[in-house]
């Protein structure tokens, strides 16, 4: 069990007699909205890696290979 932060974590809350069907319509609608901001913010961002990695190249070197190091402060 959690310990309270405020005192208002004490106090328990009266209960809400059932909702309107007009509440929870819009209770639903804003869970769908917030769903399909997370899915265009997710498909937005990978589409975003995709092309900022176009340019990028992965290098391996073998041990003996020779390379120049330039350290940047």
């Amino acid at each position: 069990m959690k310990c309270p932060n405020h005192a208002l974590d004490l106090v328990k809350l009266p209960k809400v007699p059932s909702l309107g069907v007009a509440t929870s319509d819009m209770a639903k609608q804003v869970r769908e909205v917030q769903a399909d901001v997370k899915n265009k913010l997710e498909k937005a961002n990978a589409k975003y890696k995709m092309e900022a990695n176009k340019h990028r190249q992965f290098k391996s070197f073998d041990v003996g290979d020779e390379v120049m190091v330039f350290i940047s402060a």
